[in-house]
């Protein structure tokens, strides 16, 4: 029998070439349907922006944002990195068909994720009743909505990467991305019409509402992802291993909120709510351009650590070039369209929100950076070198956070943006110096035109 090299070399596909375009074909189509999904989140999304916006006016809709802000970075800590470190160990464990892991690794980290958040939520409450009790705080409403929002923010987060482990990217993104937006949307409207304004607590009882709803489907459509064939195998649990990667990839995507919300967070905390509410209207328009990033990224991420584990450097080369060009050109192009109509696309939030177009212009470079960069983060989290990420990545945050800082108090919303713009140079320049140096990987655009030969 003539080997797959042998085939190979008499110009017959090998069954290791026709598993590489059996998966070739299954990311694309993965991408597709992400990418897909992304463009309608990613709408849906803005316009519930825009649609809240109108119906509280800048100040009302700054406290809400900057309130959910803090919410989806707790919610993050509250998963205590298990989501991200779904997408390292069950690709794997599933291969294997190591069913004990998968069995202990998913029924382990949903309760923990659990047990985290809802301490963390009554915790929160406590305190700032407390504080309201003392006369410290004159309303505590918001945030106690907040706080109840994180468990189910948290879970959500979680079962979102157990289908994206489990290559069910419709499953991952759909009930987040488009289910809850349209719900938060119906909500808040029948509000507005039933009493003719939304008030910010209006806001939170419908993200709150719709936010459990979607957690429900979702636990629903990923309770059984992983069943093996012998549903009562016994779990086997690694706990210290799974929690030692989890913090890791936490602490990596923790630094990651920071760079996209901490200068909402700067600006609320120094200028006011007003001025947050602008601001935010500037950076949610300017994270459109994003959007191809992340839908590309969660579609190729099981792939990179795949190939990286098969020793497949230059397969996994090829793929990380081609992703350059799918990931840039189109933000290039997305960027320059929401320049030329920055104007009435920050109109649509209300007429206070033209302040925020210098801001804009600014911040679209700053995606523009990475885009440029390529999939510099996954490559080194997934490969092994998460903790070298972790440690570029927070240093860059606390240099973004200082800029920021020092932006708003100089130059105001125009500041904001470019601590942060200069804060994502930082940070994708840092990760792609670490992906050439440790995987001998050139994930740029530039690998496109010039790709270094290896020796």
């Amino acid at each position: 029998m003539r080997s797959s090299s042998q085939l190979a070399a008499e110009g017959e596909p090998s069954l290791l070439d026709e598993g590489v375009i059996a998966g070739s074909v299954h990311l694309l189509r993965r991408a597709g349907v992400v990418l897909v999904v992304q463009v309608i989140g990613a709408g849906l999304a803005y316009g519930l922006q825009v649609l809240l916006a109108r119906m509280m006016g800048a100040s009302a809709y700054g406290i809400y944002t900057y309130v959910y802000v803090w919410v989806t970075f707790v919610s993050l800590l509250a998963g205590l990195g298990f989501p991200a470190a779904s997408i390292r160990f069950l690709p794997v464990y599933r291969v294997k068909e190591d069913w004990p892991r998968i069995r202990g690794f998913v029924h382990s980290t949903s309760r923990y994720t659990y047990v985290t958040a809802i301490a963390i939520a009554l915790c929160a409450i406590a305190s700032v009743e407390g504080l309201r009790a003392f006369g410290v705080v004159a309303s505590s409403s918001s945030i106690v909505f907040g706080a109840l929002l994180v468990p189910a923010l948290a879970g959500s987060m979680l079962y979102t990467e157990f289908a994206r482990a489990g290559h069910r990217v419709g499953i991952a993104f759909i009930p987040p991305m488009i289910a809850r937006p349209i719900l938060i949307g119906l909500g808040a409207g029948l509000l507005f019409v039933l009493h003719g304004t939304l008030s910010t607590l209006g806001a939170f009882g419908a993200t709150l509402l719709s936010a459990y709803a979607v957690l429900a489907v979702q636990y629903m459509l990923t309770r059984h992802l992983f069943d093996g064939p012998e549903t009562k195998v016994r779990p086997i649990v690694e706990l210290r291993e799974w929690f030692g990667v989890g913090i890791s990839l936490l602490a990596a995507g923790a630094f990651v909120v920071t760079f996209l919300q901490v200068d909402i967070v700067i600006v609320g905390a120094i200028l006011g709510p007003r001025d947050a509410g602008i601001y935010a209207a500037a950076s949610k328009t300017a994270t459109l351009v994003g959007f191809v990033v992340v839908a590309v990224n969660a579609a190729a991420a099981p792939q990179f650590a795949s190939l990286w584990s098969l020793g497949q450097v230059e397969e996994l080369q090829r793929l990380v070039s081609k992703l350059a060009s799918i990931i840039f050109w189109p933000s290039l192009a997305i960027a320059v369209g929401i320049a030329v109509l920055s104007g009435p696309l920050l109109a649509l939030f209300g007429p206070e929100f033209h302040e925020a177009r210098p801001a804009l212009l600014v911040l679209l470079v700053s995606q523009l950076v990475s885009a440029a960069a390529g999939s510099v983060g996954y490559l080194l989290t997934l490969t092994g070198y998460h903790r070298e990420a972790t440690i570029a990545l927070g240093l860059s945050a606390l240099a973004c956070a200082l800029l920021a800082v020092a932006g708003v108090l100089t130059l105001g919303l125009v500041g904001a943006a470019l601590g942060t713009t200069i804060g994502f140079l930082l940070w994708n320049g840092s990760l792609y110096w670490l992906v050439v140096r440790k995987l001998g990987i050139y994930p740029s655009i530039f690998s496109t035109i010039h790709l270094p030969r290896r020796r």
